[in-house]
């Protein structure tokens, strides 16, 4: 009987070492996460092989906003867009101006040099309707910006 005890005893700290007597706490809900966006890195060839084929994942680092002082109106039926320079006015060489207008017409114009000061005027673009101007600056460094999207 005695040996009985030692085994049962034996047995029953073995069960508990292992683990066993208790039962496995509820799997807990994952809450769904959303994998950040990667692309592979590809070569100027093209083909992506071996090792290379993993995927890369970059940063991106968001440039400060130019300081370029542009301004819209419509007056009549006249779009007039307004250069009045700015802190970063020195590195400015163009500006692109679109109109769109709620009729469906749409213009683009280059302006190379603008001057601060200086009125772009778009006759007859304007409508009773909201009608779109955007005004993209392009830089001597070689970079272009939106500086402007409005409704007039």
């Amino acid at each position: 009987m005695k040996r009985f005890a030692c085994v049962l005893a034996l047995l029953l700290a073995a069960i508990l070492a292992a683990g066993c007597s208790h039962a496995p706490p509820p799997a807990a809900t994952p809450a769904p996460a959303i994998p950040p966006t990667t692309s592979p890195a590809v070569p100027p060839g093209g083909q992506v092989t071996g090792a290379a084929a993993a995927p890369a994942v970059t940063a991106t680092v968001t440039a400060p906003r130019r300081q370029i002082d542009v301004t819209a109106v419509q007056d009549g039926s006249d779009v007039v867009v307004r250069y009045r320079g700015g802190a970063d006015a020195a590195g400015l060489l163009a500006l692109v101006i679109k109109v769109d207008s709620f009729n469906g017409q749409s213009v683009t114009e280059r302006e190379d040099s603008p001057v601060t000061g200086q009125l772009y005027t778009f006759p007859a673009m304007g409508t009773p309707d909201p009608d779109i101007v955007t005004v993209t600056g392009i830089f001597r460094d070689g970079t272009e910006e939106q500086l402007l999207q409005t409704k007039v």
